[in-house]
């Protein structure tokens, strides 16, 4: 599963994967098992492949950080990332070290941490994007 198969939704917690398209919107299941949900139209869905770190050098991509992250996994487990907000911010600093000090959040970086816990206990392992493949046998 790669992250443009992935949902964020705005007011819930956790990531989410896409079911199906319900009359008034869309049914959704969350990432880490449980129930299917239906969200209407107007709420606020993004791809975790839309999803960008502001750094001093423009933007990064999520899928960029969260295999940056993997250097760290240990580290990101063994936090408290609710309650060890310095610990947070140093790790993160570690993770993307040109990351907008202005521009992310503390908040930002606690949802990125919990995102990738979220994932590698999916079972996904790689973030890089899928490539399109050619329909075409060059033999």
């Amino acid at each position: 599963m790669t992250l443009n198969k992935i949902l964020s939704v705005s007011g819930k917690p956790g990531l989410y994967r896409y079911v199906a398209k319900a009359r008034n919107g869309m049914i959704i299941e969350p990432l880490a098992g449980g129930g299917k949900l239906s969200i209407p139209m107007n709420s606020h869905v993004s791809t975790l492949a839309d999803i960008s770190i502001y750094t001093n050098g423009g933007e990064k991509p999520l899928h960029e950080v969260l295999d940056a992250a993997c250097e760290h996994d240990q580290a990101i487990r063994a936090l408290n990332i609710k309650k060890d907000t310095q610990q947070v911010q140093e790790l993160f600093r570690q993770i993307v070290p040109d990351y907008q000090e202005h521009r992310v959040y503390l908040n930002d970086m606690q949802k990125v941490m919990r995102w990738y816990v979220l994932l590698r206990d999916a079972g996904i392992d790689s973030f890089a994007p899928e490539t399109p493949t050619e329909g075409v046998d060059q033999s």
